[in-house]
């Protein structure tokens, strides 16, 4: 988790000129149970015209290229469920057997975008998988001790512990299909399609200030324009910018954690503004400035509230 996978992939989808259509798995229902689908959520991005479709011999076709990112995927057979290679209840197979049509070759998905109000019947647009690259991921907490328990098999004494210390250091690069994801609860059947796996490392203290202090558009940027506006000048000395990224990554949260942090550090300013009648925000009538260093966010700030 905060690895950054969503940014990636949306990153990904613009560069290759493809639909992106962000999905949370563990809150998703298979077509015909109560709650949105995945075909809902296709047929939302169709109505917006953020999926191109075309007329080709009276029937809409889907014609752009589509990144489906499936996210939340290790919540579908594991959530809730106390024991590992509990497969879940019978909404979450089917949901598993819904993406797995996802992946199918050569074969048409007939999305429903609306109904026909002069005959009442349903209106549906035709989706060829061949134009869907389907990216899952999750952050599998608690998968390292399947692959763990796979490990110890084999070996004794001195030799076991010595070839296993190697491997504890990077146990997910260790990570099966067949066995560790099937043990956590997936179908056979849904494993077989998948492709690649790639894991992602953790976001550290220096990729996390380029984010902070290189990214486009980054909030921090945001925040100086929105308070230079208001006639304050905040200024940030380099000690400071480390601290922050530093319990960014102690949040374990990734970019949304440092965006959380400096959300709640700067809202306390704003706290303390003017404000008018209507309840916005009014600018200071002499220039301020506000200079953050580490000691002055640890003196001014909940540090401990920024990693509830």
């Amino acid at each position: 988790t905060g690895s950054g996978k969503r940014y990636m992939l949306q990153d990904s989808s613009e560069i290759c000129d493809y639909a992106y259509i962000h999905i949370n798995l563990s809150t998703t229902q298979p077509a015909g149970w109560k709650g949105n689908s995945i075909n809902d959520k296709i047929a939302e991005e169709i109505n917006s015209g953020r999926i191109k479709t075309k007329e080709i011999n009276g029937r809409q076709v889907v014609t752009s290229k589509i990144l489906l990112f499936g996210d939340e995927f290790d919540k579908i057979p594991h959530y809730g469920c106390t024991n590992f290679g509990d497969t879940g209840n019978t909404s979450d197979r089917d949901l598993q057997s819904e993406i797995m049509n996802l992946t199918n070759k050569n074969t048409i998905i007939p999305i429903q975008i609306g109904v026909d109000h002069s005959t009442m019947r349903p209106v549906f647009c035709e989706l060829p998988t061949n134009n869907i690259l389907c990216v899952l991921a999750g952050a599998f907490t608690g998968i390292e001790k399947i692959i763990r328990r796979r490990l110890s098999i084999g070996g004794i004494g001195y030799d076991q512990k010595l070839g296993h210390s190697n491997k504890e250091k990077n146990l997910l690069s260790y990570i099966s299909k067949s066995k560790d994801l099937s043990k956590w609860g997936f179908i056979k059947e849904l494993l077989g399609r998948i492709g690649t796996i790639a894991t992602l490392n953790p976001i550290t203290p220096e990729i996390m200030y380029e984010i902070l202090t290189t990214a486009k558009d980054n909030i921090l940027d945001f925040f100086l324009e929105y308070f230079s506006d208001k006639n304050i000048n905040i200024q940030f000395n380099e000690e400071a910018l480390h601290y922050i990224t530093e319990l960014a990554c102690q949040s374990k949260d990734g970019v949304r954690g440092l965006e959380n942090l400096l959300i709640n550090m700067f809202n306390s300013i704003i706290s303390e503004f003017p404000s008018s009648a209507n309840g916005a925000t009014e600018s200071t009538t002499e220039p301020k400035t506000i200079y953050f260093s580490k000691d002055y966010i640890i003196s001014n700030f909940n540090i401990q509230q920024f990693n509830q």
